[in-house]
């Protein structure tokens, strides 16, 4: 028993390359799952026991009995979270994926679906059509490292809408892999599909690392959902004129034009592997000065000379949002420390920021004090007219006993010593 133990979780290692502690968390958990027997799972399925939520069906449930699987499938009303590999799909005959699917889809207590490591045998649309046309209630959709095919993608009934699922905030796709003549179109159907979820709040879509695709204007229709707060296009590579439409669209003024979308966004990551010129970096500093919702901006790949930082960090002065930055920079001058330096003695809000070649120590301890200053909230206290000497020191005590800091702070707050 513990030979055959120990080869499953090989197996399931084999299937689950870990990824950090959740995926080394969810790999045990999965371990655990595959060690249930397969009468034991169609049992608790038919049972309908409360503590028997989630299902899971990888290659080491093909044993199963498909036709008393989809039975007690039908007739369970507890499970709310069902993960589904790949790998024991492709062992089934069509027919029998077409059931499943649309068991899955009627569930009615399904909550979370996930769809991962559908590799050597790739996800067709029409099966995610399969399940979504009926899981109204689904609150989370992921897809993981998976071939993701468009079937008919020139057919608009093969367009799917979420218009209808109310409930669903989640989707999250990564390492998605897409046919290469056919990738593009297959990505933005997708996109589409996204960008008619009324009540999504936050949408992850990634391609994988070797499959970069360039940004097209419909990613833009993803800034007009009203409730989203989160969305990370990383992989997905902007070009320097779909920097500027993204941020153009990002400006909160009441006189811009077009009309700004992303009120509602929080976090955003996007990707450009070029240089990053003029125009994009004052269309980003533009956008910083207006939006008043943004609190984490990541840009991955992107090249930034001293000009655009100095710009953008300029920009940074009068924001009271953004809490975290994340710019690429392949060598940061004088100039451009000074600029970051001169933006955090205004800005009492930045929290983070991430940039590449810090060589300068103090360069790097100065920042880490404003920062860290911020991430406490004291230096907000401290431009705070009605706050009192002895709040701002009770913070920094709870806070903090580093003694730089200390210097910082009463270096450029002389006042402060009694």
């Amino acid at each position: 028993m513990r030979s055959r133990n120990r080869h499953r979780l090989l197996r399931l290692l084999h299937e689950t390359p870990p990824r950090g502690h959740r995926a080394a968390a969810a790999a045990v958990q999965e371990t655990q799952q595959c060690s249930i027997s397969s009468s034991t799972i169609i049992e608790q399925l038919a049972s309908n026991r409360p503590e028997f939520q989630e299902l899971l069906l990888s290659s080491f449930h093909t044993l199963l009995d498909f036709e008393s699987l989809v039975e007690a499938l039908s007739l369970n009303t507890s499970v709310t979270r069902i993960r589904i590999h790949g790998f024991f799909v492709e062992k089934l005959s069509s027919q029998r994926q077409d059931r499943l699917w649309e068991t899955v889809g009627n569930l009615p207590s399904l909550e979370e679906l996930y769809l991962n490591y559908f590799v050597d045998f790739s996800l067709h649309s029409t099966a995610l059509s399969q399940v979504l046309h009926r899981a109204l209630y689904l609150r989370k959709l992921s897809i993981h490292d998976s071939n993701f095919v468009w079937k008919d993608d020139d057919n608009e009934d093969s367009r799917i809408s979420l218009k209808d699922h109310k409930s669903l905030t989640t989707v999250n796709i990564s390492q998605l892999q897409t046919p290469v003549d056919t990738g593009y179109s297959s990505l933005n159907l997708l996109i589409d599909m996204l960008a008619t979820a009324p009540n999504v709040n936050k949408i992850m879509l990634r391609v994988a690392q070797d499959q970069h695709y360039p940004i097209s204007s419909q990613s833009l229709e993803l800034l007009s959902l009203k409730s989203l707060k989160i969305l990370d296009l990383r992989n997905i590579v902007l070009s320097n004129d779909s920097m500027i439409e993204f941020m153009q669209h990002l400006m909160h003024s009441k006189e811009q034009q077009p009309k700004p979308l992303g009120r509602t966004l929080k976090d955003i990551a996007l990707q450009c592997d070029e240089v990053l010129n003029e125009e994009a970096c004052v269309a980003m500093g533009q956008m910083l000065q207006q939006n008043t919702t943004l609190e984490r901006l990541e840009l991955w790949g992107a090249r930034i000379d001293d000009g655009g930082l100095v710009f953008i960090a300029n920009s940074l002065k009068i924001n009271r949002s953004l809490k975290v930055l994340q710019l690429s920079h392949d060598n940061i001058t004088k100039a451009g420390q000074q600029a970051i330096v001169g933006m955090l003695e205004r800005n009492c809000f930045l929290e983070s920021i991430i940039l590449r070649c810090f060589d300068s120590h103090t360069f790097l301890a100065t920042i880490d004090f404003y920062l860290t200053m911020n991430a406490t909230q004291i230096r907000r206290l401290m431009i705070n007219e009605n706050a009192s000497k002895e709040q701002i020191f009770d913070k920094l005590v709870v806070h903090t006993n580093r003694l730089d800091y200390l210097f910082h702070l009463l270096r450029g707050n002389p006042s402060f010593v009694e």
